[in-house]
């Protein structure tokens, strides 16, 4: 059986509560949640400016995709 392993970046905002940012069993790898969130800050970003938090939070899920050592190639479904 393969293990859980937590996914972490500092790339990325930390996650709310005790979740990981991600979650990785064998090939597959579950982002949390994410939204327009400076990971250096923990500050919202862009309120009223949905394509600049749109960039910010995919940028986020990004981060913690390759902090799992894949990439958006990797991607199967991406829910927005």
């Amino acid at each position: 059986m393969t293990d859980k392993i937590a996914v972490l970046t500092t790339d990325a905002p930390a996650p709310a509560h005790t979740f990981s940012q991600g979650v990785r069993k064998g090939p597959f790898v579950q982002v949390s949640g994410q939204g327009p969130v400076d990971p250096a800050t923990n500050e919202y970003l862009y309120p009223g400016d949905v394509a600049a938090q749109t960039t910010r939070t995919l940028t986020n899920v990004k981060a913690i995709v390759e902090a799992s050592g894949a990439t958006f190639d990797d991607v199967v479904m991406l829910r927005v």
